[in-house]
């Protein structure tokens, strides 16, 4: 989605994180605890993290930081 500025400027704007995306991310990280490939602190972490985001680009970043 591009939305303009008031100087007439486009600007890309970030689409929403929804609801569904983010309960993917959450199994996710659950199957990264459960495997061992990330400890309790991490995963914590990481779930403290994907509740913050608000967007899908912060997601997918998120996704790309994970082992």
């Amino acid at each position: 989605m591009v939305f303009v500025t008031s100087d007439g400027l486009p600007v890309e704007a970030e689409r929403p994180l929804s609801e569904d995306l983010r309960q993917r991310g959450v199994a996710v990280l659950q199957e990264l605890f459960a495997n061992g490939k990330v400890d309790e602190n991490g995963f914590q972490r990481s779930l403290d993290g994907l509740l913050r985001i608000s967007s899908e680009g912060e997601f997918a970043s998120m996704m790309r930081s994970l082992p």
